[in-house]
């Protein structure tokens, strides 16, 4: 009766994983189309395509598909620069840094997105956030081992506490 259960309940995750599967690759679909052009359409358009992608993006995420999340938070990311909705664009490079860090393992493919993110939070006024952003890929970079770049991103880190004359939070830089 336990192993029985069991299984129908392994069988009912499967069956919505693969659900949630069909409906990212529909929503992803979705995505292209606004942002296709041809004769009749001359734009992209960034506004309908955006939660496109946004949907696509997380539910990809969530059945393990990081490669095809990775594209789609890029195109995302694409798309809210059109917009010049630059906390949206950091956002999603924010996550595809994350994922590259955490499932391929890859610290210096995660540094250049959440370099681009940093820059974005900068631009767009948010420069602790930019900063928190820096904390938590040190912090990721040591716990995974990466130790060179995780002291790299923390002197980055100090660079623009400094620069930014915001010493509130230099007594939080080091992990606990």
């Amino acid at each position: 009766s336990t192993q029985s259960t069991w299984d129908y309940q392994k069988k009912m995750n499967i069956n919505k994983m693969e659900a949630d599967q069909k409906k990212a690759q529909k929503f992803m679909k979705a995505g292209n189309s606004h942002l296709n052009t041809h004769i009749f359409k001359w734009k992209p358009n960034y506004i309908e395509a955006a939660p496109k992608f946004m949907e696509a993006s997380t539910l990809f995420e969530n059945v393990g598909q990081f490669d095809l999340a990775i594209q789609c938070y890029e195109k995302l990311a694409l798309c809210h620069e059109k917009l010049d909705d630059l906390q949206g664009a950091a956002d999603a490079y924010n996550k595809i840094g994350f994922i590259i860090m955490d499932r391929k393992r890859d610290p210096n493919a995660a540094h250049q997105y959440l370099i681009k993110s940093v820059n974005l939070f900068k631009i767009h006024g948010n420069s602790l956030k930019a900063q928190e952003m820096l904390k938590k890929l040190g912090k990721r970079c040591f716990e995974q081992h990466f130790e060179e770049l995780g002291a790299q991103i923390y002197n980055s880190l100090i660079d623009e506490i400094f620069e930014d004359q915001n010493y509130g939070t230099g007594c939080e830089i080091i992990p606990e």
